[in-house]
């Protein structure tokens, strides 16, 4: 291997997609090369997958992209072409916006981009959870995201699209160490017909039970319960989404495209 290139264990920590996204995008900035081994080790289908070939086709100019599978990646940087990035799956859109974004914003690319794929599918952050938690940490940081279009897209049809573009004057460090308990609650059920399941009724009693159990006090939480109409899914119960906030900050979880339970 090259003296100068980095080596990195694709199996540490979680040993999902987020280490090869983040490579990605610290290779381009900083100009250096990388070899990744044991690539999403830790995922039930390991090695590259559809979400990660569409985001390597623009930083591989020239080069044939790995298959379906590819547990090795030697990479040496180059400005990729990331005005349309796109999948013919449905691919997470916010996930491969997680190494665009950063690449925009330290190589100043001013013009509107485009990523095509999946804009709330399984195992990823659905739109609402990225625009709610994400891009008001990234403004936190001087880099201001702004979605000027988005056509929304679910697992397994895809076909959704976000328009995009990025600023970024400075870089500021920020500091997250205030924990303080949440004070509203949203959740997102991802339905073909706009009836909530009969679960829905108990689940205000469900949250403020799990958050007394967490925090250990009674919370006096304003909880918002909604829907949102998908397309082209395979069931009517497409999932759900839980976006917790307080003054500081957001957290999110989700089990879109997977049944909605309590």
């Amino acid at each position: 291997m090259e003296p100068d290139k980095i080596e990195i264990d694709g199996s540490i920590y979680e040993g999902g997609g987020q280490i090869i996204r983040s490579c990605l995008a610290l290779s381009v900035i900083l100009g250096k090369p990388f070899f990744i081994h044991s690539i999403r080790k830790n995922r039930p289908n390991p090695g590259l997958n559809n979400q990660l070939r569409a985001i390597l086709g623009p930083f591989m100019p020239g080069v044939k992209v790995p298959p379906v599978g590819t547990s090795e990646l030697h990479y040496s940087p180059a400005v990729p072409n990331i005005e349309r990035i796109s999948s013919h799956t449905s691919s997470s859109c916010t996930l491969m916006l997680q190494s665009l974004i950063p690449i925009a914003a330290m190589l100043g690319f001013k013009k509107n981009m485009v990523v095509e794929g999946g804009t709330d599918v399984s195992k990823s952050p659905p739109l609402e959870s990225f625009c709610t938690c994400l891009i008001p940490i990234m403004a936190r940081m001087g880099v201001e995201v702004k979605l000027e279009k988005v056509k929304k897209g679910y697992y397994p049809k895809g076909g959704g699209s976000i328009t995009y573009n990025v600023s970024c004057s400075k870089l500021l460090p920020i500091e997250m160490h205030k924990f303080e308990p949440p004070t509203n609650v949203t959740i997102t059920y991802y339905l073909k017909k706009n009836n909530l399941p009969e679960t829905h009724s108990d689940l205000r009693k469900s949250i403020k039970r799990m958050m007394r159990e967490a925090f250990g006090e009674q919370l006096d939480l304003d909880i918002e319960i909604k829907t949102e109409i998908t397309s082209g899914t395979k069931t009517d119960n497409y999932g759900i989404g839980c976006i917790l906030r307080n003054e500081h900050v957001v957290w999110d979880c989700s089990l879109v495209g997977e049944p909605a339970t309590e």
